[in-house]
């Protein structure tokens, strides 16, 4: 996976928060990961606008984290994509 952006100590509503940016591979889909103190979201997707697919999972696994240095996640992801959301062909 290539990183394209990092942030860390991103401030939210429900406290601080890093953030990843990257790509699968050199032509995979586009991935970005929201994690926090016991939560992290996962969105894989493709296209933009009327052509974006998109797939979100999320995981409680965050069992080390400081939002300037970074975290460690193990976790199991569970697929909470909207049924009305387009999917295209993205696999689980």
């Amino acid at each position: 996976m290539t990183a394209q952006r990092i942030t860390c100590n991103q401030p939210t509503l429900d406290g601080p928060e890093i953030s990843f940016i990257g790509q699968a591979g050199t032509s995979g889909p586009n991935i970005v990961v929201f994690a926090r103190a016991g939560h992290v979201e996962v969105r894989v997707g493709t296209g933009a606008a009327a052509t974006l697919r998109m797939r979100t999972f999320v995981g409680t696994g965050v069992t080390s984290f400081d939002a300037a240095t970074g975290l460690t996640l193990n976790t199991t992801l569970t697929e909470t994509t909207d049924a009305a959301t387009a999917t295209g062909s993205l696999g689980r």
